[in-house]
């Protein structure tokens, strides 16, 4: 198959999963705020989401050169009363997990990089992802079309 016709199958991949992800995206219910797909302003990562029973799934996908891969999976999820943000990078087989300090900030002070991550979101189907603390910190801006 040629490189062209992938990228194209690659970007219309994108398009579905976008289309066949939205929700509504309302500050009432934070178990449904981060539903539906999310592209990074700068276009090179996708985080979708969507909700399996009482827990959020999500994965981190990467756009390089027209081609998308899966780099992270992501849990969103309640025990014993406090939210729950685990992430599972590349190849690794456990999920690092992060407990909710307040709402939509997460951490794990036991986690050498990052030991905080905290979800913003904006007016207009946008949100912010800082990732760390201090001068290592830094702040991806996400979309989701409307």
């Amino acid at each position: 198959m040629n490189k062209k016709r992938t990228n194209y199958m690659n970007r219309s991949l994108l398009i579905f999963g976008a289309l066949v992800g939205m929700a509504a995206c309302t500050s009432e219910d934070k178990n449904t705020s981060l539903v539906g797909c999310w592209t990074r302003d700068d276009g090179k990562s996708i985080e979708c989401w969507e909700q399996k029973g009482d827990t959020l799934e999500g994965h981190g996908l990467q756009v390089m050169h027209g081609d998308t891969s899966a780099f992270e999976d992501l849990k969103l999820y309640e025990r014993e009363g406090v939210r729950v943000y685990a992430t599972r990078v590349g190849q690794n087989a456990e999920y690092i997990e992060f407990t909710e300090t307040e709402p939509w900030v997460f951490v794990n002070p036991e986690h050498d990089f990052p030991k905080r991550i905290e979800y913003t979101f904006g007016e207009k189907n946008d949100l912010l992802v800082r990732v760390g603390e201090g001068e290592a910190a830094f702040t991806w801006r996400f979309v989701k079309p409307e």
